[in-house]
């Protein structure tokens, strides 16, 4: 999330220099943030901001206190699950200050659901609040942008809304350094010639991730043949996964590498990318292997692989948890004399920053 904001801002400072471009954060810091250009005006509210009915007490009034003393023109946000407390902290206002919103996960919810995997309405005042907010507050907004056609139906059935009155926008991944940082020198001895093939993973230590599931297929997958399998990555599931490549006797094949500024370095090298998520909103890793040349498989979750990879004809798409048919398709990977690896790369310039920058300025445009 952080990454896709930054592409975007970077994009917008390059298209439309005469902008004046504030980025509104609960609490300046990140892995990205040393990355923003100079000309950006970083507001830090100096609050806490989770998922509890809490962030509502705290956040509003600072959102609001914000709206009040800078008046921006227009603003965009792209809080996940939340975007309802910036409409709700405009409210009695007045000016004129029109609101966009880009929906990067499904609503609140059905997000806290998948995240603490339950299928029952999870407790809590916000819980109950979150989908009347959103009815509420979502028609104050000039345009909703979503990140995929899944979200975007998904959001249309929560706020029973004409799904006509949602924009699709791609998130922005690849850019002109792509390809140079998938070339970038890589010092790592499994990623040398004459070395078994590896998979890489990408993605947070979270259940989300399911890396439980790749692990497995991996192990069933080393039973017939030598590979190795790299996670880029951290988490609250560290010690969880590092206890499960014990229990597998699989510490000389298993590489939890933790977080690496270039990921794309791995990609361009492995023998495919592996996405073993039970639910995504996109699926920025696919876009950035496809960008590489890296074959992938992924399974096919709500929501974005199957978009992405356009039904499976730029990757391999395999049941949510399936461990058997995740090992299998890494087999096939591995049988597969040669990859169209051209194809691959063509196919990632549909989710360009600079395509998706411009979409969103043409979006913006009436009120810039």
């Amino acid at each position: 999330m952080q990454r896709v904001t930054l592409n975007l801002i970077k994009e917008f400072n390059q298209q439309r220099p005469d902008l004046n471009i504030d980025l509104v954060v609960a609490v300046s810091g990140g892995e990205f943030i040393d990355q923003l250009p100079e000309s950006v005006n970083l507001i830090d509210l100096g609050t806490t901001f989770d998922f509890r009915t809490k962030s509502l007490i705290k956040f509003v009034p600072k959102v609001r206190q914000y709206l009040k003393t800078y008046q921006p023109k227009t603003v965009l946000s792209c809080l996940p699950a939340f975007n309802f407390l910036t409409l709700l902290s405009s409210l009695g206002l007045g000016g004129k200050t029109r609101f966009f919103l880009a929906e990067h996960s499904r609503p609140y919810e059905k997000w806290l659901m998948q995240e603490e995997e339950t299928p029952q309405r999870p407790s809590g005042l916000l819980p109950k609040l979150a989908s009347p907010l959103m009815q509420l507050t979502y028609p104050r907004a000039q345009a909703i942008i979503t990140v995929s056609q899944g979200i975007a139906e998904e959001l249309s059935h929560t706020l029973k809304a004409s799904y006509s009155a949602i924009k699709v926008i791609y998130n922005p991944v690849v850019d002109n350094k792509t390809s140079l940082k998938a070339q970038a020198p890589l010092d790592h001895s499994w990623l040398t010639p004459g070395q078994p093939p590896v998979f890489v993973a990408v993605g947070r230590l979270v259940k989300q991730k399911d890396y439980p599931a790749l692990i497995r297929a991996f192990a069933k997958l080393r039973q017939k043949h030598s590979a190795k399998l790299i996670i880029l990555g951290e988490g609250n599931l560290r010690s969880q996964l590092e206890k499960l490549v014990r229990q597998l006797d699989l510490e000389g094949d298993i590489s939890l590498a933790g977080f690496v500024e270039n990921p794309y370095a791995y990609m361009s090298r492995a023998r495919a990318l592996v996405l073993s998520s039970v639910w995504e909103t996109f699926g920025v890793v696919l876009v950035e292997a496809l960008a590489c040349g890296c074959p992938v498989i992924s399974t096919d979750c709500d929501y974005g692989p199957r978009e992405i990879l356009q039904e499976g004809k730029y990757g391999t798409l395999v049941p949510v948890r399936d461990v058997d048919a995740i090992a299998a398709a890494m087999e096939k990977e591995l049988m597969r004399d040669h990859s169209d690896r051209s194809a691959l790369i063509a196919r990632s310039q549909e989710f360009t920053v600079e395509k998706a920058a411009t979409q969103y300025l043409k979006t913006l445009e009436v009120y810039l």
